[in-house]
């Protein structure tokens, strides 16, 4: 085993395809390991016009994809003009336009079940508001799929935050479509239209006066924002998690990105390419040992996220693919050769147990025990129980994967459990290419045993459950793209 990930609270992404003609929306990488404490989110918000054209920027300067958690739109929206009459140059007289596709609204929704806050999974009390600043922009372009072809120079701005999470109505306002003469005897013209944004995290903050200089955030741990007081306890769990849903044309995309930081004087950053979830339930809380026997109950969501794949291409012999005429370049010329893409990428595997090293086992499994016992329990103060995972990415109850734990799963001489839980890359076309992640979405139930004699001592009954994130070196796989160089 190349490496250990032990981590309690992260980052799930379910990530739509972007096609031709509708709308999209993308992680990017700026969701991972987010400074609480950090003054670089400090965007001015509180003069923000809904929808006015607008730059933005904070006190050290413009965005970047630092602060970008999201990117999304709708892409090859497409304008048509048909000449009616034969002959003679293009003439908007002689001819329609329809640009039925750029006049058909936008809608963006963004939700955070807890609100727009930052909360420590293990400290609920400690918690920080957040806001997302949304930067639409505009372009065209002659052909389909390139967005940043003709981009306009200003931008819409809206703001999302609690009590502010829909923003309707968004119509393409940029330009009137482009027109290239197609063929001599019949003239048709189109163009495609790009409604786009940036998603980008803001961690508002008013001055305080116990802060020390270059902070907002008193050694307590104290901050203030529009007139509230907040406090921070450090830890690595602070999650927020937002669904941005994109509506278009009856047609809609999604994403749910569980947004990670932390909050400490001593660590200066967190793991930026993964991250694990694990939000309990309400139902995790209030158990009954007596009712619940040899039942399944839900009691906690799962979620991870590894943006860690990178790609490269494998040293081996192209395919010679075509000329390219270079009156500068020796021979007049040169070969572009062509290669099948391919990428490097951990293997991940996910289990269930009762121990907090993944390397040793615990034989007890799991076990709910009383509160007041002893560290060897007697028959009364504890019941067992299994845990039952399953898989959330498909809406065919049929097809869901269910794997079960007993608490006693651990890496043994380097061999991993019979029932981890493997976790591929996948890809999502994006603007910028294809997103690789590898990215799990479970349901974890629980199924106590059923207990017998002797009768159980009244009281709290409570266990400790890790979920480990383990990698066994790395992958090679082919991802049928091909590159030229």
């Amino acid at each position: 085993m190349k490496k250990i990930l032990l981590i309690f609270i992260s980052l799930i992404m379910i990530a739509s395809s972007i096609f031709a003609g509708a709308p999209g929306v993308n992680p990017q990488n700026g969701g991972f390991g987010i400074n609480m404490a950090s003054t670089e989110y400090n965007f001015s918000i509180e003069e923000i016009s809904q929808g006015q054209d607008s730059n933005i920027t904070w006190e050290n300067g413009d965005y970047s994809g630092k602060h970008t958690v999201a990117l999304g739109g709708v892409w090859n929206m497409k304008s048509e003009f048909t000449v009616t009459e034969e002959g003679g140059w293009f003439s908007e007289d002689k001819g329609n336009w329809n640009n039925t596709e750029c006049n058909v609204p936008m809608t963006i929704t963004v939700n955070c079940p807890n609100g727009f806050f930052f909360e420590s999974i293990s400290n609920p009390g400690a918690r920080r508001p957040f806001a997302l600043l949304l930067i639409l922009k505009e372009s065209y372009s002659s052909s389909a799929n390139q967005s940043g072809i003709n981009t306009n120079g200003t931008q819409r701005l809206y703001l999302l935050q609690e009590g502010e999470n829909v923003i309707k109505d968004i119509i393409y306002s940029y330009t009137k479509p482009r027109t290239e003469k197609v063929e001599e005897s019949k003239y048709e013209y189109c163009q495609y239209q790009y409604m786009w944004f940036d998603l980008v995290l803001c961690l508002p903050y008013d001055e305080n006066p116990n802060a020390p200089n270059g902070s907002y955030v008193s050694s307590s741990g104290n901050m203030i924002y529009n007139g509230r007081s907040y406090n921070l306890i450090e830890a690595d769990d602070y999650s927020a998690v937002i669904t941005i849903t994109v509506e278009w044309n009856g047609q809609s995309a999604e994403v749910t990105i569980p947004l990670s930081g932390y909050y400490s004087a001593n660590i200066s950053s967190m793991d930026t390419t993964s991250s694990l979830s694990v939000r309990p339930m309400a139902s995790a809380s209030n158990l009954s040992i007596n009712s619940m026997q040899g039942r399944q109950v839900d009691i906690a969501n799962i979620n991870f996220l590894s943006i860690a794949g990178n790609k490269y291409i494998i040293d081996e012999e192209g395919v010679r693919d075509h000329w390219v005429i270079d009156l500068s370049h020796s021979g007049g010329g040169y070969w572009v050769y062509r290669y099948p893409e391919k990428r490097r990428q951990p293997k991940y595997h996910m289990f269930l147990s009762a121990s907090r090293n993944p390397f040793d086992s615990d034989p007890n499994g799991f076990r709910l025990v009383h509160r007041g016992a002893s560290s060897s329990p007697m028959m009364e103060e504890y019941i067992g129980f299994d845990l039952r995972v399953t898989t959330n990415q498909t809406s065919n109850d049929s097809d869901k994967v269910v794997y079960d734990f007993d608490g006693t799963e651990a890496v043994t001489n380097n061999i991993l459990p019979e029932n981890a839980i493997y976790i591929p890359f996948k890809g999502f076309g994006g603007t910028g290419g294809t997103v690789w992640f590898a990215q799990y979405d479970a349901t974890v139930s629980i199924i106590m045993d059923q207990q017998s004699a002797p009768t159980m001592k009244s009281g709290v009954y409570e266990e400790e459950v890790y979920v480990h994130i383990v990698t066994d070196g790395e992958e090679n796989i082919t991802t049928g793209d091909t590159i030229y160089r």
